[in-house]
Parts: structure tokens; C-alpha cells; sequence
């Protein structure tokens, strides 16, 4: 009988370990399962957090990329308003020079003074006109003279030399060949005007405002 007991208590000891021992398993691994999902909830809040400071720098990636957008596009403005300006003026003389050819001395007393405020213009234009285009290959032509003469002039400064030329060589008496003079300077004024359109490129400014408001 104490034998019986005996084994009887012993098995409940043992099944008591046993259930003391699962639950206790299963007490860290309720400990465990709660750890990693802290773990889990962490590193989804820091995954979260990445997607938005990703997030916010292409943000300020793009906003910076317009920025040097809206730089570019106001310094062609200016570049080319400036081109403008000084297109406008040369035009505005070149005309001037043509109607001048046309006009008879012998009726026109101020046709002499008209012809020096041409050549004053001219002069002016030319030298304005070095700032847009300036002189090529400075480095082996002029080199004695002042930085913005040294080199070959470009062809608009040029054709504007060419033109004062002519001007000069108005007859402010007779218009014995003052006519004859009119046709080079259109030809010059023409070719000018083409020049100053490359430089300015209408067309391209226009596609680059467009893509600028897309």
C-alpha cells in the first residue's frame, strides 16, 4: 500500500513538473512571441519612417530641380532681352541708313549732321555688340590691344563695320551714288537679323517654356 502511494506520488510530482515546465515554456514563448512583435511593430515605425524622409528628399530633390529650372529659364531671359534690345537697335539704324540712301542731299540740308548720328550709332552698336558676341581666337590675334578687341570679330560686329563703311562714304552733296549704296545695306541688315535670331533662338525659348509648365 505505502508502495502504491509512493509511485502515486511520484507521478503527480512528475506531472506537475511537466505542467510547471509547459508553462512555463509557453510562458516565454508568449514572452518571445510579444518580444518579436515589438520588434516587428519597431521596425515597421522605422520602415515608415524611411518612406517618408525618402519621401521628403525627392521632394526637395525636385523642388531643388526647379529651382535650376526657373534660374536657367530667367537667365536666358535676360541673356536674350538684352540680345533683343541691342537687335532692335541695330535694326532700327540699319533702316535708318536705307531711307537715308534714298533721300537727295540737295533737299535735305541736315542730311550731313543725319549721316554723322548715323555713323555715331554705328560706332556704338559695334562696340555694344562685342559684349554678345565677342571676339574669336583672342589668343593669337590683337594680343596688344584692349581685352575686347583682341581677336577677330564675329560676323554680326563685322557686318556692322561693313555698314559704317558705307554710311561714311554717303555723299552728303548729290545723290549721285547714294542709291547704289542701298541695296549692300539691306543685304547686311538681312543677314544681321538672321544672326541675331540664331542667338536668341525664338523657337527653342519657346519649347523650354513649355516643358518649364509641364
Amino acid at each position: 500500500m505505502l508502495q502504491f502511494l509512493s509511485e502515486n506520488f511520484f507521478d503527480s510530482v512528475s506531472s506537475l513538473v511537466a505542467f510547471v515546465s509547459m508553462a512555463i515554456a509557453i510562458l516565454f514563448g508568449v514572452r518571445s512571441a510579444r518580444s518579436a512583435s515589438d520588434s516587428l511593430a519597431h521596425e515597421e515605425r522605422a520602415l515608415e519612417h524611411s518612406q517618408k524622409s525618402l519621401q521628403h528628399s525627392e521632394e526637395s530633390l525636385e523642388h531643388t530641380r526647379e529651382t535650376v529650372r526657373n534660374e536657367r529659364i530667367s537667365v536666358i531671359l535676360a541673356y536674350t532681352a538684352s540680345v533683343r534690345d541691342w537687335g532692335d537697335k541695330v535694326m532700327e539704324v540699319l533702316s535708318d541708313s536705307i531711307i537715308l540712301c534714298e533721300v537727295d542731299p540737295a533737299r535735305m540740308p541736315e542730311f550731313f549732321n543725319e549721316r554723322q548720328q548715323l555713323r555715331s550709332r554705328l560706332m556704338t552698336l559695334i562696340d555694344t555688340g562685342r559684349w554678345f558676341f565677342p571676339n574669336v581666337d583672342h589668343d593669337n590675334y590683337g594680343l596688344w590691344k584692349e581685352g575686347a578687341y583682341q581677336g577677330l570679330t564675329q560676323e554680326a560686329v563685322t557686318k556692322l563695320k561693313e555698314a559704317l563703311i558705307i554710311v561714311e562714304n554717303l555723299n552728303y552733296r548729290e545723290n549721285a551714288r547714294n542709291r547704289e549704296l542701298k541695296k549692300p545695306i539691306v543685304e547686311i541688315k538681312r543677314e544681321i537679323c538672321s544672326i541675331i535670331q540664331i542667338a536668341i533662338n525664338p523657337r527653342q525659348f519657346s519649347d523650354l517654356i513649355g516643358r518649364s509648365f509641364k
